[in-house]
């Protein structure tokens, strides 16, 4: 009996480490997916809309904002509106929080803002093209991390 008691200890003392670790790498792709998917939809909505979308990323939330089309001929009007789960505010930010408060944005203090352009092109908050752009998530505790890779012509990896 004391060394199935033994045995048991020390499985459940190997196993929650583990179990920690397993938790902590879903909560990180599961944010860098979620704010990946963020800025495909602006890139998507900017090309589809012919306006710009800007996407405000900081440590524990995003948002997305974009001027919307008004008047005869359809033109970019110069007001941004926020878009929260689907809806334009005009008035109001609607910052989506991150699913998971254990992991952040750690290079996003001040808040990374990036603009997608109508043409595709993506236009970082100085006003230039970068390159690549990157965003990097990682939990409060452990050394894994996901970056979001964002290039000049909008498409968005997670590596």
């Amino acid at each position: 009996m004391i060394v199935v008691v033994a045995i048991s200890v020390i499985l459940v003392a190997v196993a929650i480490p583990i179990a920690n670790t397993t938790t902590t790498n879903l909560h990180l792709g599961s944010t860098s997916t979620s704010l990946s998917s963020a800025l495909l939809s602006a890139h998507y909505l900017a090309i589809s809309s012919g306006c710009p979308v800007q996407v405000s990323v900081s440590a524990q939330t995003y948002q997305l904002s974009g001027e919307s089309v008004t008047g005869t001929p359809p033109a970019c009007s110069t007001t941004y509106s926020y878009v929260c789960q689907g809806t334009n505010y005009t008035a109001t930010a609607c910052p989506v929080t991150y699913a998971n408060s254990d992991v952040s944005c750690t290079n996003c203090s001040p808040a990374q803002v990036v603009q997608f352009n109508s043409s595709g092109t993506v236009t970082a908050a100085a006003g230039t093209v970068p390159t690549s752009f990157a965003l990097v998530i990682a939990p409060s505790s452990g050394t894994a991390t996901k970056t979001v890779n964002i290039s000049g012509m909008g498409y968005v990896k997670v590596q």
